[in-house]
């Protein structure tokens, strides 16, 4: 279970396990601030969170080794760390960002882990080991072991910490990579564009017209949180900050008193 004061947690692979632990910790705090009926939205709001890290330190991996490639004009060893700060991996990755093939191998990576969770996920749920079958195709997913391996070696992390601040909630997800200033420009573009679909009444039409995913999906995620929030009664542009540095973290403030009192009345939606 929780502490009361805040907890941490470092996730290395989403799948339901991961899940379903983050879940009882947040319904933890939330049952002990009386809001447990606040847990669905605001879990599909941490869900979000801890989906989009994980994409973005994939692409942040990818574009590191085609710097190693272009620049330095080597492949990078197993065990040899490319360490890169933000002003440093903008200057380098600028250009090679534009490439469609990052977006391309961030889907192909994307693609493969989907089907180690989807393994992973039915071997926990039959409580056992992967078999001789899925050992095999597991390791044939040679994209996404690749980056797997990298992330598991303990550089590049998603972590996440749930805590309560002066009386709120705080739920900050940290991947410890930077994030390219067009990807955060990106993601600040499209929360004002929900925004302001939301207020019209237009919800659908913003997925709709969001379909292409050919940029890895940057900023729709947000769009999700910014309606599960809205829908608490919660502003999302205050509650909802990113921080980018060396470091990249997601934090997320809300008040648990003003959630319950929000969730049996209509919220006044104005776009920003």
């Amino acid at each position: 279970m929780a502490s009361r004061k805040g907890t941490r947690v470092i996730i290395n692979t989403y799948n339901k396990k991961a899940k379903e632990h983050i879940k009882a910790i947040l319904r933890d705090f939330l049952d002990d601030d009386g809001a447990a009926e606040c847990a669905e939205p605001l879990l599909t709001c941490v869900d979000e969170l801890v989906k989009n890290a994980i994409k973005a330190n994939y692409k942040y991996l990818v574009i590191r080794r085609e710097i190693a490639r272009r620049v330095f004009n080597r492949k990078l060893a197993d065990g040899v760390r490319l360490r890169m700060g933000k002003e440093h991996f903008e200057r380098a990755a600028v250009e090679i960002a534009k490439d469609g093939n990052v977006s391309a191998k961030v889907r192909e990576i994307l693609d493969q882990e989907s089907v180690y969770i989807a393994l992973s996920n039915r071997a926990y749920d039959e409580k056992r080991e992967f078999d001789g079958e899925e050992q095999k195709k597991i390791s044939s997913l040679d994209r996404f072991q690749s980056i797997r391996k990298e992330i598991r070696g303990g550089e590049i992390k998603t972590i996440l910490a749930i805590e309560r601040r002066n009386g709120r909630l705080s739920i900050t997800v940290t991947n410890t990579a930077p994030i390219l200033t067009r990807d955060l420009q990106r993601i600040e573009e499209k929360r004002r564009e929900y925004i302001q679909y939301l207020a019209e009444g237009r919800e659908h039409e913003f997925f709709i017209n969001n379909i292409d995913t050919s940029e890895s999906g940057f900023g729709l995620g947000y769009a999700v949180i910014t309606s599960c929030l809205c829908g608490l009664g919660i502003q999302a542009d205050e509650a909802l900050v990113i921080e980018p540095s060396d470091e990249t973290t997601v934090r997320l403030l809300v008040s648990t008193e003003k959630m319950r009192h929000s969730t049996d009345r209509e919220v006044e939606l104005v776009p920003v």
